[in-house]
């Protein structure tokens, strides 16, 4: 089970990937704080907002309990929050986050944690028609920051 924030979310729609992820992974939750934030993106067809609603009959969307006093003193965003206490909930279930504080805590925790090329690298391992290459270069042209360093890294 993966269960996303909204950053990964937003990169991996952009890039045209969340259909391919479902393909690959059959249970996706998204926090209902994460919902509300990728609602809030104010942009005429954002790729993450028309994949939230034609999608919502594959994706779970939750409720979340209150953060625990540990999560709540690493002072994340409420959609890091959300899917790292969901995640505290369910064991098992593996937070696909980006932002580095969010996957400390997350370590901090003994969560799971992968973040969007995680999941551009184990879509490639799940089809070998898929280009690693090709993936990194779509989340990088869909706003997602990934040093000169690591694209070489994640290449070789």
């Amino acid at each position: 089970m993966l269960v996303f924030n909204a950053s990964p979310l937003i990169v991996s729609a952009k890039a045209g990937f969340m259909d391919r992820f479902v393909g690959i992974w059959s249970d996706l939750v998204i926090p209902r704080a994460v919902v509300n934030e990728v609602m809030a993106v104010e942009m005429d067809r954002d790729p993450a907002i028309d994949w939230l609603s034609q999608t919502m009959h594959i994706t779970r969307f939750v409720e979340t309990n209150p953060p625990v006093p540990f999560l709540q003193a690493w002072d994340l965003g409420q959609g890091e929050t959300s899917v790292l206490q969901f995640c505290l909930d369910h064991p098992g279930a593996m937070a696909v986050l980006d932002d580095m504080a969010a996957r400390n805590c997350a370590h901090a925790c003994g969560v799971p944690v992968t973040g969007t090329v995680g999941l551009v690298l184990q879509a490639a391992k799940a089809d070998p028609s898929f280009s690693i290459a090709v993936g990194i270069q779509a989340v990088r042209d869909a706003g997602l920051y990934l040093s000169d360093n690591l694209i070489l890294k994640l290449l070789s």
